[in-house]
């Protein structure tokens, strides 16, 4: 790539421009060769017990690789016709690539559950459901049965959505972007700052449904997501012939993800509306109707334009007239970066199996989160008050300057 690149820049005078079809197709060529090369590096790496990977590595890969990229037939065709998107055909191993994914990465999940998988039926419980599970044995199957049906439906029907989009893209592959794109349509939400996902972002707050992102963590320790994926597309209804690119199988999966614990959160609330103490099928076949209402109702709603809040000085004062300025948010212009989050280590110990001894093990469960403190102190005697900000992700130590701003002063504090 590195000769590519050279010849390119030098000959930029007289190089033709490039069709969208080839820009297109120069981006999923560099990353699925970014990918390969990495993978067969990092394979190098473990293999010599190395734990970085080195110059040495790469070059060993790349000579073993042997990397050559032709222009495949689909994009030869793309850049010879008007209508590109009807020229895409079907790989010559259907979906090859996409399923060796999936079976490495059922396998390492295979393995990684051998120590945590009596977690998964408390996650289940505590952090999807959050009530009890049926106690009658055949409604319990019935439930596990109607779930895991209805995501591989999910998965399917994203798969050929997103597909679709690939197609009318003139995408030899399905990238992220299709993904992407026909998810906003599917199952719309965003990603806040803290990784949680918000669900029909247009409606109001308290329509929405928003799931914590250790939740969705839960769901995906287990391995379950690819499962999911890997029976909808060794299902005989899967119509879907183009391969998904490894990031953007990564995508579908956390789209699967995500879903699984909607449907279970919401099941959960509407058992606990109807006054029931265990969760039952029926629970989630309203679930189910109600997110698609909810859907619906999205598309119908005008996208939200984030609105800037008002800092208020008295909790009596409910309204502010126009014009009354009585906070001014100064925190960029002084330079105080900062964000509390209950500390990452806690959230992964919160859900962590320790082996006592080659018999025993414990579900350790932490007895809170890290918490958040502020001290304002002259720390070096120059007459300017500094400050000292506490939170679970890390403390950080701001020296006041003589012009009215803080620097960060790393290292200074643990």
């Amino acid at each position: 790539m590195l000769a590519i690149q050279q010849e390119l820049f030098f000959s930029k005078q007289t190089m033709l421009p490039l069709t969208p079809v080839s820009i297109d197709y120069i981006k999923q060529a560099t990353d699925l060769l970014t990918l390969t090369l990495l993978k067969s590096a990092d394979r190098h790496a473990r293999l010599a017990n190395e734990y970085q990977l080195k110059v040495k590595h790469l070059e060993h890969a790349y000579k073993e690789l042997k990397l050559s990229l032709p222009l495949s037939s689909s994009i030869q065709k793309a850049d010879k016709y008007e209508s590109p998107a009807k020229q895409v055909t079907p790989l010559s191993h259907p979906l090859k690539m996409l399923k060796a994914i999936i079976d490495q990465k059922v396998a390492f999940y295979e393995v990684y559950n051998k120590i945590s998988n009596e977690l998964f039926i408390r996650n289940l419980q505590v952090y999807y459901v959050r009530n009890r599970w049926p106690s009658d044995p055949e409604q319990g199957r019935t439930f596990k049965n109607l779930f895991a049906q209805c995501l591989i439906d999910f998965a399917q029907d994203l798969y050929q959505g997103a597909e679709q989009v690939a197609q009318k893209n003139a995408h030899s592959f399905i990238d992220m972007g299709d993904v992407q794109e026909y998810t906003k349509k599917f199952i719309p939400h965003i990603i806040n700052e803290h990784e949680d996902a918000i669900f029909f972002p247009n409606l109001n707050p308290g329509d929405q449904v928003i799931i914590e992102s250790y939740d969705m963590d839960a769901l995906r320790d287990s391995g379950i997501h690819w499962r999911y994926l890997q029976y909808a597309v060794e299902s005989p209804d899967f119509k879907a012939h183009l391969e998904l690119d490894p990031f953007a199988a990564e995508l579908l999966v956390e789209q699967i993800a995500q879903f699984g614990v909607l449907v279970l959160r919401v099941t959960s609330n509407i058992g606990k509306e109807k006054g029931a103490k265990r969760i039952h099928p029926d629970h989630m076949d309203l679930a189910l109707r109600h997110i698609q209402k909810k859907i619906n109702q999205h598309h119908q709603q005008p996208a939200k334009q984030p609105k800037k809040s008002l800092l208020c000085s008295s909790s009596t004062q409910l309204t502010v007239k126009k014009g009354d300025t009585l906070f001014t948010d100064i925190t960029t212009h002084v330079q105080l970066h900062f964000m509390h989050r209950s500390s990452d280590w806690l959230n992964r110990l919160l859900r962590t199996y320790l082996k006592k001894d080659a018999h025993t093990g414990v579900i350790t469960i932490p007895p809170a989160f890290g918490g958040a403190g502020i001290a304002a102190e002259d720390i070096d005697n120059d007459g300017l008050t500094d400050i000292l900000l506490l939170g679970g992700v890390g403390n950080k130590l701001f020296k006041n300057t003589r012009n009215g701003n803080f620097i960060d002063i790393p290292g200074s504090v643990s």
